[in-house]
């Protein structure tokens, strides 16, 4: 999957592309697992094509485009979209104080086109009604099993799916899929669950994602900041059948009420997934002004009773929220280094990894977790975390001035899907190969 992911992230600078690469490959490094012997069935991965493998159909009209798949037979269409890039590399995110429009709306070989590998079929038979000039694309997995093909064209009355697997609010801030919901206030996420279906409207499982950020300032005098001191503003959004797009800006309070030099996020938002990444420009290395800078990230959920955690290099059982027993043995075992963490429960699971620039994994990460709803820990609407979990960051000393990029992406499969697995799928990408419907056989 990763080699599509990497393209997915453009900067307005060209020369962030290769950082963007270098964040997806970590995040592959770093939640790497041994090698898993049956066939994948990556129901959750979404899948990016270039236009640049697609260049016959250069110059097409966006909405005259079709991608029909076979099942069981049948060819039928599935659901895609279309995302516009200008040429140095940004999205064309059309909606937002910052939008961006291509008026041409003609397919061209810096744009990509989003499906979902689920959704990808049997290959077409020698005499089915496609078009002369439609494209085949072949899926071969490494993991095994067949062989998985779509076709594309460019026809006067397209035949277009009416399923969408993602919807977006941008008033409420609410993404919604069959799988998950995710809401954020002030840029950060205040709501979340897993569900089957949208509009389900199961109980939200969090009170808010906790950023606390403590240091010495000039080396001496105590300093620190919360989620609440971060201020964020929405630039520009796409959203689309597959996949929404969001671009924003933070900053935060500083000392004597000066703001942090602004830095950007994109989020793209799956069925299943949702990848996030940030742009930080230093002006100058953090050791020179700051000492002890500790950062805590985390979810502060509101009752996790009966879910389990898993976390990577795990030598212990599965915790189960809420068994004390065992959360004593997380607490006897301090503070563990980690790349990545998993909840299961609620008939999901969930992974979340974190990756960065090459600086920025020279950072010292490690399990956050404490299950004390007795205890508050404001800012907070609810007093207490049932539990709290996430990762405490140490190192930023190390930085030196300039840009770093940090990377976020967060997965929900079924209960039943093998970490072992998911894993497998994310380090082991697809292999996509594209040619003209007449030259196919």
């Amino acid at each position: 999957m990763l080699d599509f992911l990497v393209h997915r992230h453009h900067s307005r600078q060209a020369g962030r592309r290769a950082l963007f690469r270098w964040v997806y490959a970590a995040v592959v490094a770093l939640v790497a697992w041994p090698a898993v012997a049956a066939a994948s069935p990556r129901e959750w991965q979404p899948m990016v094509i270039g236009g640049g493998t697609l260049r016959s159909l250069n110059g097409a009209r966006i909405d005259r485009l079709e991608m029909l798949a076979v099942h069981a037979g049948k060819i039928q269409p599935i659901p895609f979209q279309v995302d516009e890039r200008a040429s140095d590399g940004s999205y064309l995110l059309p909606n937002g104080p910052q939008a961006m429009h291509d008026d041409r709306q003609t397919f061209s070989a810096d744009d990509e086109i989003a499906l979902m590998i689920s959704d990808l079929g049997e290959r077409a038979p020698t005499g089915s009604q496609l078009v002369p000039g439609a494209i085949e694309i072949q899926v071969h997995d490494p993991l095994g099993g067949p062989d998985r093909y779509c076709y594309i064209a460019a026809v006067d009355s397209p035949r277009l799916s009416a399923q969408s697997y993602v919807s977006f609010d941008p008033q409420k801030e609410v993404l919604e899929s069959d799988h998950f919901r995710i809401g954020f206030t002030g840029g950060l996420p205040s709501d979340f669950a897993t569900q089957n279906r949208p509009g389900e409207n199961p109980p939200n499982l969090i009170d808010r994602m906790k950023v606390r950020l403590s240091t010495k300032v000039f080396h001496l005098v105590p300093f620190s900041f919360s989620e609440d001191d971060i201020h964020s503003t929405v630039l520009a959004w796409k959203a689309g059948p597959i996949r929404v797009l969001r671009r924003l800006s933070h900053s935060v309070n500083l000392i004597l009420g000066l703001d942090s030099p602004a830095f950007e996020r994109d989020d793209v938002f799956y069925r299943d997934c949702l990848e996030s990444l940030f742009r930080m420009g230093l002006p100058v290395a953090p050791r020179i002004f700051f000492s002890d800078i500790r950062v805590r990230i985390d979810l502060d959920f509101n009752d996790l009773d009966g879910y389990e955690l898993l976390w990577s290099r795990m030598a212990m059982a599965p915790v189960k929220i809420g068994d004390r027993e065992m959360e004593r043995r997380i607490d006897e075992r301090g503070s563990v280094p980690i790349s990545w963490i998993g909840i299961r429960g609620g008939g999901r699971m969930t992974v979340e990894a974190l990756a960065g620039s090459p600086e920025l994994l020279l950072l010292d990460r490690r399990l956050y977790f404490n299950d004390n709803p007795g205890r508050a820990d404001p800012p907070e609407h609810v007093p207490g975390e049932h539990p709290g979990i996430g990762y405490s960051i140490t190192g930023w000393e190390k930085l030196g001035a300039g840009d770093h990029i940090f990377g976020s992406l967060l997965i929900t499969t079924a209960k039943d899907y093998s970490p072992d697995v998911l894993l497998e799928e994310l380090r082991t990408p697809p292999v996509a190969t594209t040619r003209p419907l007449a030259n196919a056989r």
